[in-house]
């Protein structure tokens, strides 16, 4: 049986890279990420899209939603699957 695993890199600067031999980050990951535990994190930027099962806590500190307040334009469609909330007119 063979494994085919390529090894972290660590850089001069401390950089470690998982699938990439030039990590731009301390911890540089190209490929999924799994985990069975939680994930802390302060100061979080998700680029692309997220998923989950359930939010919990008041909302206040979730970035990244779709919301807005004044005028919005969608070219295209729009699917909503749960609930929809309008504080206002809806036309």
């Amino acid at each position: 049986m063979a494994f085919n695993w390529t090894l972290p890199t660590l850089t001069v600067n401390g950089e470690v890279g998982i699938g990439t031999d030039t990590p731009a980050e301390e911890l540089d990951v190209i490929g999924n990420i799994s985990a069975t535990g939680n994930i802390s994190a302060t100061n979080l930027t998700l680029i692309g899209s997220a998923t989950a099962a359930q939010f919990v806590g008041d909302g206040s500190r979730l970035t990244g939603l779709v919301t807005t307040t004044g005028n919005s334009t969608i070219d295209g469609s729009l699917t909503i699957n749960d609930n929809l909330s309008v504080g206002g007119n809806f036309q």
